[in-house]
């Protein structure tokens, strides 16, 4: 059983040059699409760095809210407590680790 295929066209004159007859399909094709994918695009971002904002920032309060009331404490009231967090180990970012050569020849390397 074979299917048989068949395209006819009808050809009628027209005034519009050949130059500007597909400009009218264009313009109103991409036209509304384009307004709609902007504005979503916009509204997108910005809901997305809100976000991340929000995020960020509950993020941070509860991380600092201990030593934020630490600092606000009274010095008497404050007993010989050990240093917690961060406050430890500030000394030990300019310490050189140990072989320090062996490590710099094993990063430089790759």
């Amino acid at each position: 059983a074979q299917v048989e295929f068949s395209y006819s066209a009808t050809w009628k004159p027209t005034d519009v040059k050949y130059i500007n007859r597909m400009s009218l399909y264009a313009q109103a094709a991409l036209h509304d699409q384009s307004v709609d994918i902007h504005w979503l695009s916009i509204v997108n971002s910005f809901v997305l760095v809100i976000l991340l904002t929000s995020f960020l920032a509950i993020i941070l309060m509860r991380i600092l809210r201990k030593d934020f009331a630490r600092y606000m404490e009274d010095p008497e009231d404050a007993g010989d407590d050990e240093e917690v967090g961060w406050k430890r180990i500030h000394g030990d970012v300019f310490r050189p680790p140990p072989y320090l050569m062996l490590f710099t020849a094993m990063i430089g390397s790759g």
